[in-house]
Order: C-alpha cells, then structure tokens, then sequence
C-alpha cells in the first residue's frame, strides 16, 4: 500500500513540471524545465518498480502465467525496464538539447500505450 501510494503521490504531482514545460520551452529556460519534467518521470518509473516487486501476486521470473493478473504482471514486467534508463537518458539531455527530451517522453508515452503483450493479457469482456 506504500508503494502504490508512494507512485500516485507522484503521478499527482505531474501537472506542475508540465506547466513548467508549457511556460518555459520557447525560453533560455527550457533545459531546466525539460530537466525537472523528465526528472519526475525518472522517479516515476523507479516507484511504478518498487510497486511491482511490492505486488503479491507478482509471478516469478520464467514462469507461465495463466491467469489474467499473473499476465498482466508478466507483460509489465517486460516493459517496465525500458522506462528508467530512457527517462534518465531524457532528464540527462535536456540541458543539451530540451526537444529531445521531448521527443524521449513522448516515443515513451506512445510506447505505453502500445507495449509488447497489451492485448495478450488484456481481459476479455
């Protein structure tokens, strides 16, 4: 229950580096937003993480999943490496190039809502 809390306390807080991006991009300013607002999403990833090796119904690595929450966890758990090294590699870009960082976060938003396996373990209705 930490854990999750812990991650929505942080997926409150993303309106404001987001404001920060609107306000700043066109400025000498833009590295540091860009900066803060690929930071939050370093942070982000690392406690989405903590939240799945907190999760009890996590399988093991290898294992087969046969149910829709074990396969849910198995193809979060596929995907979820990708976010902390490339949200790193944004926030760490920014002070050099603040639309790359851009580019980054949004290629990793567009990669999230077509992970690997989302429709393997999505439910059927």
């Amino acid at each position: 229950m930490f854990a999750n809390g812990f991650l929505l306390m942080l997926v409150t807080a993303v309106p404001f580096p987001t404001a920060l991006v609107a306000m700043y991009l066109r400025t000498p300013a833009a590295s540091t937003a860009c900066a803060v607002y690929a930071g939050l999403f370093v942070v982000i990833s690392i406690a989405y993480g903590l939240l799945l090796v907190a999760a009890p119904r996590r399988p093991r690595a290898g294992c087969s999943c046969p149910t829709p929450d074990q396969r849910f966890a198995c193809a979060c758990a596929t995907v979820t490496p990708v976010g902390t090294p490339l949200y790193t590699l944004a926030a760490l870009s920014a002070p050099l190039a603040p639309w790359l960082t851009l580019a980054i976060c949004t290629g990793l938003w567009i990669f999230w809502s077509c992970a690997p396996g989302r429709r393997k373990w999505w439910p059927s209705r």
